[in-house]
């Protein structure tokens, strides 16, 4: 059986390994998207609709 301190050691190599497929893969969806952008010409307001501005505020 291994030990606590081998077990640890298997987790941060797996951490690191996670770590570096998840920044590929964040890249190429990025990269992805830039282009369905451009290609669609999609804009903020399409994604992520209307802003909205600060409700009214009242002063005294």
């Amino acid at each position: 059986m291994a030990t606590y301190k081998v077990l640890k050691a298997q987790l941060d190599a797996l951490a690191e390994k996670a770590e570096a497929a998840r920044l590929a893969e964040f890249q190429a969806v990025v990269e992805e998207i830039r282009a369905k952008v451009a290609e669609y010409g999609i804009t903020e307001k399409d994604i992520f609709g209307a802003r909205r501005g600060k409700s009214g505020t009242q002063t005294k």
